[in-house]
């Protein structure tokens, strides 16, 4: 699985230079934030994220692929798990599951430079599928989500 992990990551990869060009403020873009990650691989790696993601986060894609989304918590871990801890519950027992499902959470996030932002965050499990074969699953399912600050800051 995790050799699978690193080869979709290649495969997915798109160039640097996207997320240079964009000069928006975190949480105000107008792309769409989101990321992939493969639940077969080890500890959940991301194996794809938006240049909205980049920006939303601070988080490169070079620095966040092949790791877990965890490093979106805050540092601050009493902090963390008084704030988060029902909703991580929920989101871990989603990731677990093997269904179609979706969910809306709610998080506090933290950006690569310690700023705080409440991530809304909907996942929802997707797989490949074979039209040809009436649209049923085929190969690994992923992860999906989609990411959005909650408190859009004014510019100053």
């Amino acid at each position: 699985p995790e050799r699978a992990s690193m080869e979709l990551m290649k495969n997915w990869e798109m160039p640097d230079q996207e997320a240079s060009t964009s000069s928006s403020s975190p949480g105000t873009s107008t792309e769409v934030a989101c990321c992939v990650a493969d639940p077969n691989g080890v500890d959940c790696p991301l194996v794809y994220i938006s240049a909205a993601f980049e920006v939303l986060t601070g988080y490169t894609r070079v620095w966040a692929l092949g790791r877990n989304c965890r490093f979106l918590q805050p540092n601050h871990k009493s902090k963390n798990s008084e704030i988060n801890r029902p909703e991580l519950d929920r989101i871990g027992a989603f990731c677990k599951s093997t269904g179609r499902g979706h969910m809306l959470s709610l998080l506090l996030n933290e950006r690569s430079d310690g700023r705080h932002f409440w991530n809304v965050l909907y996942l929802q499990h997707v797989y490949p599928t074979d039209e040809s074969d009436g649209g049923v699953p085929q190969g690994p399912r992923y992860l999906f989500s989609v990411s959005s600050n909650a408190c859009l800051q004014k510019d100053a």
